[in-house]
């Protein structure tokens, strides 16, 4: 962590896997600090869908955190006493012997997609995007009826013979995906739309297979794969 003024007693910063990632805010108080806290948080809930899953080394858990760590004083332990999730007090231990850990919550980082027909690092897609322009956008048009499937990790959005595709990192992420755009369909009283589940399984995986392989001349091994590769 880079050096503040020591009168810069808290911090609080964002953790991934247990290992800070970044440092967003730093005060003099106890009182400052809480307040910044409890607002990140509140802002925090405006997420509408997660990251649960990074590339780092392979698919892992995200595991972010939001954690205000303390400048140790002399004599101070370094292990802590914090609820955890289910309320229970769990020891706490910072990595960085001048810091011990004040508070900590879960918190949540929007998830971006790699939508096919769009550069899959610069381009990339939120929820917000995705069901606006693919769920959305002509609704309330009979004539422009879709169908929602689940292909491995990738998302399949047909309407009549136009396929749009979103990548996901794994198939748990896609089906997620899948029920969050269900439900949101279901709060606006959708009628155009079907969602038809697993489109791997039984007859109609053959006939999935063909459309990703229209849309995009990938190649069998890619068009089958179940993750996203690192």
């Amino acid at each position: 962590m880079a050096r503040r003024p020591k009168r810069y007693i808290y911090h609080i910063i964002k953790t991934s896997q247990g290992k800070q990632y970044e440092d967003v805010f730093y005060a003099d108080t106890a009182e400052k600090v809480n307040k910044k806290f409890k607002e990140m948080l509140k802002e925090n809930k405006k997420v509408k869908f997660p990251v649960r899953y990074i590339n780092n080394g392979g698919l892992k858990d995200a595991n972010y955190e939001l954690v205000i760590i303390k400048r140790r004083e002399k004599n101070e332990k370094p292990e802590v006493k914090i609820r955890d999730d289910y309320g229970k007090f769990v020891n706490y231990v910072s990595t960085d012997d001048d810091w011990v850990i004040y508070d900590r919550s879960p918190y949540d980082k929007e998830e971006t997609f790699w939508v096919y027909g769009y550069h899959p690092q610069l381009q990339r897609k939120d929820f917000n995007w995705i069901f606006d322009e693919f769920i959305l956008k002509g609704a309330h048009d009979k004539y422009k009826f879709r169908e929602v499937v689940i292909f491995k990790n990738k998302l399949l959005i047909k309407q009549a013979d136009k396929l749009d595709m979103v990548m996901c990192k794994n198939k748990s992420d896609c089906v997620r995906l899948y029920n969050t755009i269900e439900e949101e369909s279901k709060k606006k009283n959708l009628k155009y739309i079907m969602f038809n589940g697993d489109g791997w399984e039984g007859q109609q995986g053959q006939y999935w297979f063909n459309q990703i392989q229209k849309l995009t001349n990938w190649s069998k091994l890619k068009i089958l794969r179940r993750n996203l590769r690192p």
